[in-house]
């Protein structure tokens, strides 16, 4: 028997309403153009606990999304990721899992990517039920999973509960708003681009620039883009930069008046020894970095990243956010994030991170390296790591 459009049905059964009581189109593997082939709408359905969808229809619940990009799995020669999140709140169990003293098919509450059934699903939950936003999410007993309070995040099949006003993977942005007529991000995944931004924050802000006439339309538009920071695309104007490294509101610190205070005689050929050397690899990277205060900081934050000025008190933000001191340590947050200390975690100031007998504290003091043994305060840069305590 032949299957001319390749779509799992033989041609005879897409001609006659047979095994799957629907007449398709032998010629074309998905008739309604939903991104499901036919074949993968009743008979051999891609992922398991699914009812079927119509293959005349291309939104069978009629929820705007389409049922392909809502059953949507991993498919190498498509290039897609799957949407395919499996939402329990009870324990439940693996399909097609044998039960053995080495393997466990019950699994824990949590949320779990369904890969394909060549990959099962993923052993390891995405998310833990606290980190899903499951608010209104209605998850009663699931008779196709033997009664556990499980469902798909999205679920296309007729009279399927609501999903496209709910918010799964908590970036703020509904199922429905991240649909290919609209963002076309994932809406099991809060960083679909993977640029460190979650969706939604990316969107709100890009919506921000636009309306304050920050940038333009027809700029983004020559990237590819629909906002500064594009959901979907890690490098929204394409110069090498993910968005998440981006500075657009140019809020950082004073590069040249840092390398004042760092090294003072940074341009007096007889005196030019520098703690933090700007010409150095490492002393290049601490001043590019503070030079901006990028997206990613910004969220961290709670700072607008594109207003240089969020709280409107005529101090930059980058500045602003750079000598604060949010865990009141005695050392600046900004520096900080740049050595990989936690500015949160004031027990970071007694520590002698490099093993030169000089505390991180007293290092900040005499802008020294506190991750670099050979860079420590000098004779008569004295400190004592307790005071101001």
């Amino acid at each position: 028997m032949f299957d001319t459009d390749n779509d799992g049905l033989e041609d005879g059964e897409e001609v006659i309403a047979g095994a799957d009581n629907f007449v398709t189109h032998a010629n074309n593997s998905d008739t309604d153009n939903d991104g499901l082939i036919d074949g993968n709408e009743i008979l051999f359905i891609p992922r398991p606990f699914q009812h079927e969808t119509n293959p005349l229809i291309n939104d069978t619940d009629a929820d705007g999304m389409l049922d392909g990009w809502e059953m949507q799995v991993k498919s190498t020669e498509g290039n897609t990721n799957s949407h395919s999140l499996w939402v329990a709140v009870s324990t439940w169990d693996r399909p097609g899992c044998t039960e053995s003293t080495s393997n466990s098919c019950l699994m824990e509450p949590g949320g779990y990517v369904w890969i394909n059934w060549l990959g099962g699903f993923e052993l390891q939950k995405k998310y833990e039920v606290h980190e899903m936003n499951l608010s209104g999410f209605d998850l009663p007993g699931n008779t196709l999973c033997d009664g556990c309070k499980g469902r798909w995040a999205l679920d296309p099949s007729l009279n399927s509960l609501k999903d496209d006003t709910y918010d799964i993977d908590n970036d703020t942005l509904a199922n429905g708003a991240e649909s290919p007529s609209n963002w076309n991000t994932n809406p099991v995944d809060d960083d679909t681009d993977g640029d460190m931004l979650p969706d939604g924050w990316e969107v709100e802000y890009s919506y921000e620039a636009i309306n304050n006439n920050l940038v333009d339309n027809a700029t983004i538009s020559a990237y590819g883009a629909r906002g500064v920071m594009d959901p979907s695309m890690a490098d929204s104007d394409l110069d090498g930069i993910n968005d998440g490294d981006e500075d657009p509101d140019s809020d950082g610190l004073n590069r040249t008046g840092l390398v004042k205070k760092y090294c003072p005689g940074y341009n007096d050929s007889t005196n030019a020894e520098c703690n933090i050397d700007p010409d150095t690899p490492d002393g290049m990277k601490f001043y590019n970095n503070l030079e901006n205060y990028t997206n990613l900081e910004e969220l961290q934050n709670g700072t607008n990243p594109v207003s240089n000025d969020t709280d409107g008190d005529a101090w930059e933000d980058g500045p602003e956010v750079y000598y604060m001191d949010h865990d009141d340590d005695g050392m600046a947050t900004g520096w900080e994030y740049h050595f990989e200390f936690d500015p949160f975690d004031g027990a970071d100031r007694l520590v002698d991170s490099d093993g030169d007998g000089h505390t991180n504290y007293c290092e900040f003091k005499w802008d020294t390296n506190p991750r670099n043994p050979i860079s420590f305060p000098g004779q008569g840069e004295l400190c004592d790591p307790f005071e101001g305590q």
